[in-house]
């Protein structure tokens, strides 16, 4: 098998013809960008990473309209279990192991039972305003549930906390954006950013100001 390969490079020129060049770089629209490389381990940001990112919503019906992503986290010293919460769309939450003053032991449903009020959960960091912004409040030992009515901020996520060693905290709403994807992460050992259609580059609208599909 490997006597069989080719041993000599192939020349392009023969194939394309020795007047064939290709056309500025500078007179195109960009379509997609993606860079991803290797940096060198510092402690402790290579135990973590963040991440800042906006994606389209719904492209091509909707096109200026998107998700805005971003979160964190990193190494801290360990102070409990879990100490966390936040709301995904309409359902608000926050835990705490063990059980302290932010939020408190409860068992019970909807006002039925013991430390289900709104006023139990006194954690920051949530997005919320648990007292103000949520109702039918449910309670199974550590862990605390209840409605969030904030509308639009019920149209994303918010959840930020502690786990053992690490601190975090992650947050997507509803943002305007020109473009289908752009963001940059570094997380660990890596770092990456990326840019797909930006303005003037969507299809069906080139080189428009403002893209004509929606």
């Amino acid at each position: 098998m490997k006597n069989a390969m080719p041993t000599e490079k192939m020349n392009s020129a023969e194939i394309l013809g020795k007047d064939f060049t290709f056309s500025d770089w500078g007179d195109n629209a960009l379509c997609l960008e993606d860079k991803c490389g290797y940096k060198t381990p510092k402690w402790p940001e290579c135990c973590g990473g963040v991440v800042d990112f906006e994606e389209s919503f719904c492209w091509p019906f909707i096109v200026n309209t998107g998700c805005k992503i971003v979160e964190g986290a990193k190494c801290k010293s360990c102070e409990t279990c879990v100490r966390a919460g936040g709301f995904n769309c309409c359902i608000a939450n926050a835990c705490e192991f063990p059980p302290g003053d932010k939020v408190p032991l409860g068992c019970g449903c909807c006002g039925a039972g013991m430390k289900v009020s709104p006023d139990d959960v006194k954690l920051d960091g949530l997005g919320l305003n648990w007292k103000d912004d949520t109702s039918l409040t449910c309670a199974c030992i550590c862990a605390h549930c209840a409605l969030f009515k904030a509308f639009p901020k019920c149209c994303g996520m918010h959840r930020s906390g502690e786990c053992l060693f690490f601190t975090f905290i992650m947050h997507a709403a509803l943002d305007p954006i020109e473009g289908m994807v752009n963001g940059h992460a570094q997380y660990c050992c890596i770092d990456r950013t990326i840019t797909q259609c930006p303005k003037p580059c969507w299809p069906f609208c080139m080189y428009k100001d403002d893209a004509l599909c929606c």
